[in-house]
């Protein structure tokens, strides 16, 4: 469509449907699709009926939006339809645009002002009954027929059915939901006691767990607190301060339950002993992976890596070049299945390019925000 085409039937809209927003506003139905208010308009004016192929509801959507940011609330539209309207409000507009002058339609005979009036009066109403009918006509057409609301009430009762779980996945669900509610804690933002005291300006401290500082004959509290905390592989002999979990509030998230056990592969908390359910013990292989011959490990449905990634920093472990990696045969230990690999901010694009190689498909990325003993995030 040449553009100065499309911008001439847009102008020549937008005049148009202001007109008979004016004239025949206090007869609409409203809400109002777009297609309807095109067709209603074209209907009226001849000199718009010349475009119609060119304009389309997304103009009169556009028109709309339009019309609205000039007179605010007279116009109220909401997904291209309109809402609303204020026809006197309008009119007064209609008339500011015009410099003061009464609107014509074009083609209207030159007349006396009384004799006008009278014709535009008679014209109107006539036109409104006929805008008020072919309202009612397009409304009965996008009425939905008794089959298409059957056919609708289906399709809501099957994808009802297929939102809801099913009974295994109930089951499995109630398996292993917590005895007696959530035994999660929160940890204080202030993070010892005396802070949260101090900074509260409250009596006792909250209800949350606590840290209690280590003061070691050999720290030094002007240090400030150790960046590594309790990853510190120098505790015994670190000046910096480190911390622990306050005796008090580990007795209190220990009380009433029975103590879990971290390296225990039988989850604690279940609502029945089923014997035959049984957990595989960990194994671990040590050995060099990037000689160890994979393929006698096996197929895995699902496999999580966390490979030694060269960062370019002091590691109490051996790490492996980008091109070690990339010679890695992971490949071999699944026919079909999901990986998940743990990547730093460096190797994020080597990953992609590792997972490339190997055979998969990327998905997804998951962001891990990591916090330190203290809840605090490591930046």
């Amino acid at each position: 469509l040449d553009p100065a085409v499309a911008s001439a039937a847009h102008t020549e809209l937008q005049r148009a449907l202001l007109a008979f927003l004016v004239s025949a506003g206090t007869t609409l139905r409203v809400p109002m699709r777009p297609d309807i208010l095109l067709h209603m308009t074209c209907e009226r004016f001849p000199e718009v009926a010349k475009f119609e192929a060119a304009l389309q509801p997304s103009n009169v959507a556009q028109a709309l939006m339009e019309l609205q940011a000039l007179v605010g609330p007279s116009v109220r539209v909401e997904r291209g339809e309109l809402i609303s309207l204020d026809s006197a409000a309008l009119g007064d507009f209609q008339t500011r645009l015009l410099g003061g002058r009464t609107p014509t339609t074009s083609g209207a005979p030159s007349a006396t002002a009384v004799d006008l009036e009278k014709k535009t009066s008679r014209k109107r109403s006539a036109t409104a009954v006929q805008d008020e009918e072919l309202a009612e006509v397009m409304e009965l057409v996008s009425t939905k027929t008794i089959k298409q609301q059957e056919k609708q009430e289906q399709t809501d009762e099957l994808l009802e059915l297929l939102s809801k779980p099913s009974a295994k996945q109930a089951f499995e669900t109630e398996r292993f939901r917590t005895v007696g509610g959530s035994k999660l804690k929160e940890f204080c933002r202030h993070g010892t006691k005396e802070d949260c005291v101090k900074l509260n300006g409250a009596a006792a401290p909250c209800q949350k767990i606590h840290f209690r500082r280590i003061i070691n004959p050999h720290t030094d509290v002007t240090l400030g607190d150790c960046s590594y905390l309790d990853t510190c592989r120098h505790m015994s002999t670190c000046k910096f301060i480190h911390y622990e979990v306050d005796a008090g509030d580990a007795q209190q998230m220990r009380a009433g339950r029975v103590q879990l056990d971290p390296f225990a592969r039988v989850a604690t908390n279940r609502l029945d002993d089923d014997p035959f359910y049984s957990h595989y013990d960990a194994q671990f292989l040590n050995c060099d992976i990037r000689t160890f011959p994979m393929q006698v490990l096996g197929k895995f449905p699902v496999i999580m890596a966390d490979p030694p990634w060269d960062i370019h920093m002091e590691l109490p472990y051996g790490t492996m070049s980008d091109d070690e990696m990339r010679r890695m045969n992971v490949q071999v230990l699944q026919d079909d299945g999901v990986i998940f690999l743990w990547v730093t901010g460096r190797a994020m694009e080597l990953g992609r390019e590792c997972l490339d190689i190997w055979g998969y498909k990327f998905v997804q990325e998951l962001l891990w925000v990591k916090t330190n003993q203290l809840q605090r995030i490591i930046r």
